[in-house]
Order: structure tokens, then sequence, then C-alpha cells
């Protein structure tokens, strides 16, 4: 059987502080329903990066990104550090990403890392119908 989906765009406040744009996806086969937050861009500067093997840990007090963003992370003076990668969110001030070779740990420099924005993130709500960001 072939699902079809409706989609549609809707701007919405979520908790009275998150304003964005709302992805609205419904599968018409099983009535399923979800929501998707379009998210800002982020910049972040005097970010830190240490290394185990060939993950990076980069360290920035809540850094507001999610796993699967494709992050560029720049200025770096151990170039391999450096470049557009996809991370995965290990907490609220941590992510990780692969680098190749074996650069010096801590990296230096005055490191950025930059997300265009973008990726969709999908929301549900609680019994109380609190919104919730899954993560």
């Amino acid at each position: 059987m072939r699902e079809r989906f409706l989609v549609g765009l809707l701007i919405g406040c979520i908790a009275g502080a998150l304003c964005a744009p709302l992805f609205a996806q419904q599968n018409q086969s099983t009535g399923w329903n979800r929501l998707f937050v379009q998210r800002k861009a982020v910049a972040l500067s005097g970010v830190t990066i240490a290394r185990v093997a060939q993950v990076a840990t980069a360290t920035y007090t809540a850094h507001g990104l999610v796993t699967g963003d494709r992050v560029t992370i720049a200025a770096a003076d151990q170039t391999e550090y450096n470049g557009t990668f996809t991370i995965t969110r290990t907490g609220a001030d941590t992510f990780t990403y692969t680098v190749t070779g074996s650069p010096a740990t801590p990296a230096t420099g005055t490191i950025t890392a930059n997300f265009t924005g973008g990726t969709p993130v999908p929301w549900a709500a609680d019994s109380s119908g609190n919104a919730i960001i899954v993560f």
C-alpha cells in the first residue's frame, strides 16, 4: 500500500517562547501526525575541542545543536579539526564528530562552530499539552 502524506507550513509559538515556522505532516493511511520546528542558524565562538582516537568532542555552553546537524568548524590551529561535519549531540554543552589523523589535543586557536539552520526538529506534546522538542 502506498502511503500518502499531507505537508503544510504553519507559523506557531511553542509554550509561548519558541516562535518559528512549523512544518506539519500527516500520513493519510495511518492518521499519524507530526510537526517539525524550523531551527535558526547558530554561530559559536570560543569552542574548545579535545580528541580521543578519531572522536573530537567540542564544548560550548548551551550550544543548541542536535544530532545530525551539519556544523562547520573553523580556526583550529590543527587543520584536521576544521571542516564541515555531521555532529552527534552528547549533551547540552557538548557534541562530537569524527576527525582524520592524530591532531594534537586539545585543539588550539579561537575555534568557531557554525550551523546555518534548516534542520527540522520533530516535537511532540506531553499528556498535559506541553510542547517537547525531541532530540
